[in-house]
């Protein structure tokens, strides 16, 4: 890839980990001769917004990039929480991108590879809401701004009194309930007078253990891709003041999205 006079690299990214992070370049000018472009010990923060960092020193004359990459050091960062392209810039305008994808301990990213957002494997991560008042259900969890989720499972256990035998289900929807994207129901309703575990997974059956006298209540999730703002939360048929949720476990895969 060829780059002029006054050129530098430019390092664009999003990280839900602050770590720091590196770039260079090796340019082999026209006349012969070498210079690494380096964008050198960045701290990145970790709230998933975009960050841009510059190369201390620009190309002295006109040559080609022959060789670049991207790499993060100290804090450990896992698949999918830092998303980085790096590219040949000229004062505001990015001319042409060198590589970009994940990075993350024992992955760098590399001159001629290019990862498009959400792909690979993402970072499973455990969320737990909060634990909500009789006859409501499991409060929203949203997905962060800059992220994608995959929903791999849902864990709620729910205490029943004397009446009432609401059937548990799992609502996934975007922001603030525009559209619904997926409601999933358990096979089978919560018994008066029992307290039930209420599990959904990826990959799982419909299961159920001795719910009339309390156990376990299972149901299969799809493979289902979450963009930012989506919510989860539940959505139970026939919810009464007798039924009470306790705070739910949330898995989830996630990945940063620049």
């Amino acid at each position: 890839m060829r780059i002029r006079q006054g050129e530098q690299l430019r390092l664009i990214l999003a990280s839900a980990v602050a770590t720091q992070v590196f770039a260079t370049a090796r340019i082999r000018y026209d006349n012969g001769q070498y210079q690494d472009l380096d964008v050198l010990e960045k701290t990145t923060g970790s709230s998933r917004a975009t960050e841009t960092f510059t190369s201390e020193t620009v190309a002295s004359a006109n040559g080609e990039v022959v060789s670049s990459i991207a790499f993060v050091r100290t804090t450990a960062t896992k698949p999918g929480q830092l998303y980085a392209g790096l590219y040949v810039a000229n004062g505001d305008r990015l001319l042409q991108a060198l590589c970009k994808g994940y990075i993350y301990d024992g992955h760098d990213v590399s001159m001629g590879e290019f990862q498009l957002p959400g792909e690979g494997p993402g970072t499973l991560r455990h969320l737990t809401t909060a634990n909500p008042a009789a006859n409501a259900e499991v409060e929203a969890t949203a997905v962060p701004t800059n992220a994608r989720w995959k929903l791999v499972a849902f864990m709620v256990s729910m205490v029943q009194g004397v009446t009432d035998t609401p059937r548990p289900a799992v609502l996934v929807q975007t922001a603030a309930g525009a559209l619904i994207i997926g409601l999933f129901p358990l096979g089978a309703d919560v018994a008066a007078s029992t307290t039930v575990r209420c599990t959904w997974a990826r990959g799982l059956g419909a299961g159920e253990d001795n719910n009339v006298t309390g156990g376990s209540l299972s149901a299969s999730l799809p493979d289902l891709t979450l963009d930012e703002l989506d919510e989860i939360l539940t959505s139970t048929q026939g919810l009464g003041a007798n039924s009470d949720y306790g705070a739910a476990e949330i898995f989830v895969e996630e990945w940063v999205i620049l």
